[in-house]
């Protein structure tokens, strides 16, 4: 998934940086890159995916799988008490080195 242009264009994170000639949030000490182009298109797609609406016709939560580096558990425990709270949604947590990401890629 990724975010899309009203006319369709796939915006990207430099298409993002060029267009309001500013830095990635990150760059600032914000996370707000992660949830424009992770998190809001993944709820994109599950709020129109078929079997997604069918779980939560049923009262079910859909499975989320979320990633964080170990190196930042502080985001994970952040977030924990919404996670418990969401009804959509049940999250798998996963941390992974960023050595071990890179092996793994490379």
């Amino acid at each position: 998934m990724y975010k899309t242009t009203r006319d369709g264009k796939r915006l990207t994170l430099e298409d993002e940086c060029l267009q309001s000639c500013s830095l990635p949030s990150i760059a600032y000490g914000f996370k707000r890159c992660s949830l424009k182009h992770k998190i809001g298109p993944q709820e994109k797609f599950c709020n129109h995916y078929p079997l997604c609406q069918k779980a939560w016709a049923a009262g079910k939560r859909v499975v989320k799988f979320i990633g964080y580096d170990a190196g930042e558990g502080y985001r994970s425990d952040k977030v924990l008490l919404g996670d418990l709270a969401d009804r959509k949604y049940s999250k798998s947590i996963t941390m992974a080195s960023a050595a071990a990401s890179r092996r793994n890629t490379g």
